[in-house]
């Protein structure tokens, strides 16, 4: 079992290197909301220097805490192309959230432990696959900052340092910025309880927090457009949230993701807690069940943002394999202990690329079909299920064209609460005000076709074997491949 400095750093090194292979071996990395991001990108990149996207996109900077993807990946792009900058930028979050969680570990128990390393589990996740990538990057920054604030938090320059740092934080997601806040502050409250710290110093280190929160604060409720937005209402769906933690690890087999790991993981937790095997910082409780408490008490849209308390499931599982130190004597179970979680962990990579290489080829397909489409293309992507949500990971791939045909796509990310990108006048003009136009129509029901073969070039279907009306006579198939179906709108003039 490795257990030196060196051995571990060599350890964590391999299992990032293992992880990111899926990223740096497909084309696409199959994300449900990263070509919709990656789109963005590309706009904001051109920068108004192409005359078909200045007629439907607009670039609007605003004090908007969603925007590490926005400020990051259109810079690298310039220097190494936009889809090297987005495959940089997903390799980042992987490296933040497992290395944040060592460093945190590090900062907590003050020693080297090769029991972090399980945090190699929890890379992929279902937040990752989703495509929720402002939101994990700065989770990563967060745990980075709460591990350099336990190191630092009594030097003076940490008077200097961390407010800005904390302000960046902020402006890359609003979330990890309020994880990072709850961290150091319940922790700071587990520790003045522990020592019965004074009121002094009390009142000292909560105006250090203070001063860490109120810039950000300031600037959310005085220039924020995200401070407008809608949320759903408080202590909501309880039972989805006792199920939320069940899928820590759904990636593609659940087998493998539910009885092959979360079992075996939350098994080992619960004995080697209840055997004191494993044990848990008593300062790191109250974080822990201040993110258990938010966790139960927000609602599922928080200010616009989708999945707020199910994102909650990662920070706690990193937390908790941060606060946590393993204490087993016999070198055979440290090994049998090692052997068991590495091949877990190989496992889901393994799968993981397998399923990413065959996906990869789909869109790629897609892609091409994509290419046909004239310069500033109007294009409607059409989606038809059986159910009542539809998971595909093709989602958002129509928004490619975007990037190579300098189309329109009604589905783009364009929130104002959300994005510096926004839909022209002329952009709401033909989605009839609808921003973003709907695209997606759950058991075969039909769109409103004749104001959609009014106002669009193309349409792209996916599942039109669930429709249960026929297709307009106007729409002429000019591509297909598997269950996508390209069609131009006859007698449209462009």
């Amino acid at each position: 079992m490795i257990s030196t400095r060196d051995q571990i750093l060599v350890a964590a090194l391999v299992i990032l290197a293992v992880a990111l292979v899926p990223i740096w071996s497909v084309t696409y990395p199959p994300l449900t909301d990263y070509p919709n991001h990656l789109a963005r990108m590309h706009v904001l990149m051109m920068n108004g220097r192409d005359e078909f996207l200045n007629r439907y996109y607009v670039i609007r900077w605003a004090a908007i805490p969603n925007l590490a993807m926005d400020l990051i990946v259109p810079f690298l792009g310039r220097l190494v192309g936009l889809e090297t900058a987005g495959k940089l930028f997903l390799s980042a979050i992987l490296i933040l959230l497992f290395s944040g969680t060592l460093a945190l570990h590090r900062a907590i128990h003050r020693t080297w432990s090769a029991w972090p390393l399980i945090a190699g589990l929890l890379l992929f996740n279902p937040f990752f696959l989703w495509g929720f990538v402002n939101f994990l990057f700065g989770l990563g920054v967060a745990l980075w900052l709460s591990a350099l604030w336990i190191h630092f938090r009594d030097r003076r320059l940490s008077w200097f340092v961390f407010p800005p740092a904390a302000l960046g934080l902020f402006f890359m997601h609003l979330m990890p910025f309020g994880i990072y806040l709850v961290t150091i502050g319940a922790y700071e409250a587990g520790l003045a309880l522990r020592d019965r710290i004074d009121i002094v110093s009390i009142g000292r280190r909560g105006a250090q927090i203070a001063s860490q929160a109120l810039p950000a604060l300031a600037v959310f409720l005085a220039a924020s457009p995200t401070r407008g937005g809608e949320s759903g209402a408080l202590f909501s769906e309880l039972g989805s949230k006792f199920d939320a933690f069940r899928y820590m690890f759904a990636n593609y087999v659940p087998f493998l993701d539910f009885k092959l790991t979360f079992i075996p993981v939350l098994v080992l937790l619960i004995v080697g807690l209840g055997t004191g095997r494993l044990k848990i910082d008593c300062r790191m409780l109250f974080p822990i069940g201040a993110m258990v408490l938010i966790h139960f008490a927000i609602p599922n849209t928080l200010l616009t943002a989708g999945g707020a308390f199910r994102r909650f499931s990662e920070p706690i599982g990193l937390l908790l394999v941060a606060s946590t130190s393993l204490h087993i004597r016999p070198r055979k179970a440290l090994t049998a202990l090692a052997l068991a979680i590495g091949s877990m962990f190989l496992t889901r990579v393994a799968v993981l690329e397998r399923v990413w290489l065959r996906q990869d080829q789909e869109l790629a397909k897609l892609r091409d079909m994509l290419g046909a489409l004239p310069k500033g293309a109007r294009l409607l992507p059409l989606s038809f299920f059986p159910g009542n949500v539809s998971d595909d990971y093709r989602t958002h791939f129509a928004s490619m064209a975007v990037i190579d045909r300098s189309a329109f796509i009604p589905s783009m990310f364009a929130f104002a609460q959300q994005q510096p990108m926004l839909f022209s006048q002329r952009a709401k003009d033909i989605m009839h005000g609808e921003v973003p136009g709907k695209t997606a129509f759950a058991r075969g029901a039909a769109p409103d076709w004749r104001t959609l073969t009014e106002e669009y070039d193309y349409i792209l279907l996916t599942g039109s074997r669930y429709l249960k009306e026929p297709l307009p006579t106007e729409l002429k198939e000019v591509a297909e491949n598997g269950d996508f179906k390209l069609f131009e709108v006859a007698g449209r003039t462009r």
